[in-house]
């Protein structure tokens, strides 16, 4: 009888993005159904079901700020798995709510950096898959990217007002992707695949970044 009313309702809210939260599933919830360690795959229904969620916590004037941490904490995990669906769900909420989490993309961003930078046991498989599904939602961020690269070498080792200001002057007059790709090898962080750049600096790692 409560099964039957509990799905008319739904049905009648609108069907299956309202399920959630009949059930009284949070944001919370659903990031971590999204991001389990018992997935082999990214369940694209569930990764809806975040979107969704998240323009209604906004409509319903959640802090936006609450959300990018949720978003966030998904990433912090020893677990190479978890991370690798969590950077791609990143990549989907970025993508779909930019209008909601627009002001926040810098501190995203930066998450998704130190994941490319030091992912979860990066010499397993499974840390392979999530440091390379961070580098590809990077590299569509162009100068947003290298901006984030930098801060977080920054937070690694601190760098010389030269050298901040020699990263920015050199990528000035770059185009976005080689703007991110330059940001990476001028921080010392460049990827053994992309070590034969022939020479030509940050044009030749951007390159290989874009043909990775």
């Amino acid at each position: 009888m409560l099964k039957d009313l509990k799905d008319t309702l739904v049905s009648k809210l609108g069907g299956q993005k309202y399920h959630n939260n009949l059930l009284g599933e949070s944001l919370a919830d659903l990031l971590r159904k999204a991001t389990a360690k018992v997935l082999t795959e990214p369940d694209e229904e569930l990764n809806q079901q975040v979107v969704d969620t998240v323009h209604q916590e906004v409509a319903s004037g959640k802090e936006t700020k609450e959300i990018a941490l949720l978003l966030k904490k998904r990433l912090r995990t020893d677990n190479p798995l978890k991370q690798w669906l969590g950077v791609l769900l990143l990549g989907k909420v970025m993508r779909d709510c930019s209008a909601d989490l627009g002001m926040h993309q810098e501190d995203l961003l930066q998450e998704v950096a130190r994941v490319m930078a030091r992912p979860a046991k990066p010499d397993s498989e499974a840390g392979k898959r999530s440091k390379a599904a961070a580098k590809e939602l990077l590299r569509t961020y162009g100068r947003a990217a290298a901006s984030a690269f930098r801060a977080v070498q920054r937070e690694g080792r601190p760098q010389t007002g030269l050298a901040a200001s020699s990263v920015t002057a050199n990528t000035s007059g770059l185009p976005p992707e080689y703007a991110a790709a330059y940001a990476v090898q001028m921080a010392g962080n460049l990827p053994p695949e992309f070590g034969e750049t022939g020479g030509q600096g940050g044009l030749g790692c951007a390159l290989g970044l874009m043909r990775f």
